[in-house]
């Protein structure tokens, strides 16, 4: 399947999602949150779509006119600042840009290769423009976002230190004002749970050490639009207190988990899991997280898994 009918399923789906979202998720154990929650409290709703301007967008990079389409994506972007899907389908086109640029330069032999102008700057420079003007959440979403995009394509602990310390900080100017938006908490979370756990992160002041664990279980308290992302929050949730080296709240949500949904990825993560002895969890975790950091071709940094069952997602 070409990106543009990938892009145009990714959409209608998100759409489906928002029309389908009753109301929160209550697991017994999760944070409370207020009754009063809505959709786009959480962060969920308000697509709009322009499925028609952005597929064209990713035609032109799809037959070779990368620079033409990424100028129109980002004008799409502008006009459209509060849509999530937009804003994530534009970073992972230059996401796709890049890896696609770093894989032709390492083949040639080329161990420090530069990025073209139209794309080097980006999504940065597109985002932080817009939102200087007009700093909706999920346009700083999507800056927090893009630090990540850094850390996946250059894990080198010099870039990835001030990233996910610049990264947090978007994610945390959101939930300021937004204290239940669940791309923020899931980004800001993910970000903690990722951090090697022996090492002093150069961050003042340092964040708590349940920090975590504090993000996912509100995102997963709020809950999701499908069985599905449920069970990837709750995953991540004991992964959290895995990582934190509380092995019995982690063996308990792996399990509420395995209960929520049948997802195949989800499944295979946790049956991984169950063989951990409780002493090396920590260490077992950190691994893992590792492992699917590395993972180029599916970016841990993609938030399109809350609106399409079709993503990967964090797993």
């Amino acid at each position: 399947m070409t990106r543009a009918p990938r892009f145009l399923l990714l959409v209608a789906a998100c759409v489906s999602v928002a029309a389908a979202l009753s109301g929160c998720s209550r697991v017994t154990g999760l944070p409370a949150v207020p009754e009063s929650l809505t959709r786009a409290d959480a962060g969920l709703d308000g697509i709009e779509q322009a499925a028609n301007e952005a597929r064209l967008a990713a035609d032109r990079i799809e037959h070779g006119d990368s620079p033409s389409g990424l100028r129109a994506f980002a004008e799409l972007v502008e006009a459209h600042p509060t849509n999530l899907v937009l804003g994530n389908a534009f970073r992972m086109e230059v996401y796709r840009l890049k890896r696609q640029f770093l894989v032709a330069a390492r083949a040639r032999g080329e161990r420090s290769p530069a990025f073209p102008d139209f794309f080097r700057a980006e999504p940065l420079a597109t985002l932080t423009r817009i939102a200087a003007k007009n700093p909706t959440k999920e346009l700083r979403v999507q800056i927090g976002l893009s630090y990540v995009d850094l850390m996946v394509l250059d894990p080198a602990l010099e870039v990835r230190a001030p990233a996910s310390i610049d990264s947090v900080h978007a994610f945390t100017s959101v939930l300021a004002d937004h204290p239940y938006d669940v791309p923020a908490l899931v980004g800001r979370g993910l970000n903690h749970l990722n951090r090697p756990g022996k090492l002093v992160w150069p961050e003042h002041p340092a964040p708590p050490a349940d920090a975590a664990s504090h993000d996912l279980a509100l995102a997963a308290a709020v809950g999701g639009a499908s069985e599905r992302v449920k069970g990837i929050l709750l995953l991540l949730l004991g992964d959290a207190y895995a990582h934190e080296g509380k092995a019995g709240l982690a063996r308990s949500w792996w399990t509420v988990a395995a209960a929520t949904t049948n997802d195949r990825g989800v499944q295979a993560e946790l049956a991984l899991r169950a063989g951990w002895p409780e002493p090396e969890m920590p260490d077992r975790i950190e691994a893992r997280l590792e492992e699917r950091m590395a993972d180029m071709e599916a970016p841990v940094s993609d938030l399109s898994f809350l609106w399409n069952d079709d993503a990967r997602g964090p797993w």
